[in-house]
């Protein structure tokens, strides 16, 4: 999947095939643990209603009146209990034996198909997806004629993505949430959160493009973060001078433009990339970048003026 992704090959057959395999294979997040809650002081032994029945119809001696006693039991006829003998009475009474524990099975060595894939793993899975959904033309197109695969494993992974976020690198978060802005799937704001905290702790480690990428995706879903919008925009203003600031590539121009369109939907105002933008738009020839990277920039100057 990822090397078909890699070289922007359409497969959708493969795409549909290996979404529910990678779907079983993603981390289950560990269940929360709910307490069971308390019964309200008093409830037990008054009145429940006219009828006096608890929810479950075995409700007569609890939803008795307090001071309603209840009715005589009619007394069997016939012998009272009878001693035991006393062979009975020499055998002890065996105590109930516990059912086996079953410990779970370990991962088996011979078919590692079936482990649980890393956090890496899962965000490289749904990055590859995401790029043959827009190399097969969308999410609407791949799931209209092949079935709904890759939505469904796009949704379902999201609490596996959200729970496996703090163990993500820094690659990995940023593939991780533009996988999901590219296919125009919103896992929630709990796990854009988990990503957008990932993120913070992660963003020294970032390049220019993985650092538009995370600012982009954010924005895309309304993600508002001043703070780590700050943070990604001064990493990638700091990494300039030593990637070549004064003739920036198209990666680089990229990068500043798709920042400083991330930061404008943020209300998030940054001098320093702008002026950054600027400045390598000036040195750059005219025929070096196009449309993609200047119609952003564009607008995120005029939304900052």
């Amino acid at each position: 999947m990822w090397s078909m992704a890699h070289l922007r090959q359409p497969c959708p057959d493969l795409l549909e095939a290996a979404a529910p395999h990678i779907l079983q294979r993603c981390p289950q997040p560990p269940p929360v643990a709910s307490t069971p809650a308390a019964a309200p002081a008093g409830t037990l032994g008054t009145e429940q209603g006219s009828s006096g029945e608890s929810s479950d119809g075995e409700g007569a001696s609890l939803g008795a009146g307090a001071g309603a006693k209840a009715p005589n039991k009619p007394r069997r006829k016939g012998r009272g209990p009878q001693k035991p003998t006393q062979q009975q009475q020499q055998q002890p009474s065996s105590p109930p034996t516990a059912p086996p524990q079953q410990s779970p099975p370990a991962p088996s060595a011979q078919n590692p198909a079936q482990e649980p894939l890393l956090p890496d793993q899962v965000a490289l899975c749904l990055w590859s997806v995401a790029v043959q959904l827009e190399v097969c033309g969308g999410l609407a197109a791949a799931g209209g004629l092949r079935g709904m695969g890759p939505l469904t494993l796009l949704r379902g992974a999201a609490p596996s993505v959200g729970a496996m976020a703090p163990g993500l690198s820094a690659r990995g978060v940023a593939l991780a949430v533009w996988a999901y802005a590219s296919a125009q799937v919103n896992p929630g704001e709990r796990v854009l959160g988990a990503l957008a905290a990932r993120a913070a702790q992660t963003a020294a480690s970032l390049t220019p493009q993985g650092l538009a990428m995370i600012a982009r995706s954010l924005s895309h879903f309304g993600h508002r973060d001043p703070k780590l919008f700050t943070l990604l925009a001064d990493q990638l203003v700091a990494q300039l001078p030593k990637r070549g600031a004064a003739q920036p590539n198209v990666r680089v121009l990229q990068a500043l433009s798709n920042t400083a369109v991330a930061l404008a939907k943020a209300g998030v105002r940054h001098p320093p990339l702008l002026g950054a933008a600027v400045a390598a738009v000036r040195s750059v020839p005219a025929d070096t970048w196009g449309v993609r990277e200047a119609a952003p920039l564009l607008w995120a100057l005029g939304t900052a003026a």
